[in-house]
């Protein structure tokens, strides 16, 4: 939440991505803040080549990237997601779009 309690939003680079969840690459300058709370409920969206999915999320880690790139990475678990978007996500895990 920011400081008038409206939700947040967060622009990241997605990491890794499976069907059960993904982990998301924060930009620079942002931290884990309260993404420190496991099971914080999150709405994901994703810009996949085939559309954009929505989907529910909770937080399983946030930790400091090592090395010198430096940063942070989100791990979540997928915890709601329509069949439609589930389909398009494992369409693209399988690599059946470019």
């Amino acid at each position: 939440m920011d400081m008038e309690g409206r939700p947040r939003s967060l622009t990241g680079r997605v990491r890794d991505i499976s069907g059960t969840g993904l982990s998301i690459l924060l930009p620079k300058g942002e931290t884990c803040a309260e993404l420190t709370e496991r099971g914080l409920p999150l709405a994901v969206v994703l810009a996949l080549p085939s559309g954009v999915i929505r989907l529910r999320a909770e937080v399983a880690h946030c930790a400091a990237r090592r090395g010198r790139r430096g940063g942070y990475v989100v791990g979540v678990r997928i915890s709601e997601i329509s069949a439609a978007d589930h389909d398009l996500l494992t369409e693209y895990i399988a690599g059946g779009v470019r």
